[in-house]
């Protein structure tokens, strides 16, 4: 189920305590990452856009669709804006045979048919074979995002319209 709706935002904030924080970290590949942000690699764009290329449409990180209900009408009161966010990055050796594990996991792939499997499996490996290679490995660059904001307070009015501490 996805967050990405006001209604989500409006669980978390209820069940938040008062001055509550609400932190989100998401940990991506570039390769797998939102076409906003730039790669440093001809196989990471390559591979990016075959991903791209599967969606299946479900609101996820890399589609940056989950920060809008943040901005709509009915959620803009509950929580502080703008959104406090940083950004690490990450770049590691790693295998051709850990990266592809990695890919498979994901449901666009793991749903495919056997056949679009093999295709898409042997597309995948053509350009994770073409990659940039260190000492035998394929060098993999990712980004730690973490994005955080309080709970605003709520302000409460009696009947005649005056305010009321909460």
């Amino acid at each position: 189920m996805s967050f990405a709706n006001t209604e989500s935002l409006k669980e978390m904030n209820r069940v938040l305590k008062k001055d509550g924080g609400l932190g989100l970290i998401w940990n991506m590949e570039d390769y797998n990452s939102p076409r906003s942000l730039p790669v440093q690699t001809e196989w990471e764009a390559q591979l990016r856009e075959l991903i791209w290329s599967l969606d299946d449409y479900q609101p996820r990180f890399k589609s940056e669709v989950w920060q809008k209900p943040f901005f709509d009408p009915a959620a803009r009161d509950l929580f502080t804006l703008p959104l406090n966010a940083e950004t690490w990055r990450i770049e590691r050796q790693t295998s051709v045979t850990e990266v592809e594990g990695r890919i498979f996991t994901y449901c666009m792939l793991l749903n495919a048919d056997a056949e679009d499997a093999r295709v898409h499996r042997r597309r995948i490996l053509g350009i994770l074979e073409a990659g940039m290679w260190l000492e035998g490995e394929l060098v993999m660059r990712s980004s730690v995002v973490a994005v955080w904001t309080h709970k605003k307070a709520q302000v409460e009015f009696s009947s005649d319209r005056t305010q009321v501490d909460p």
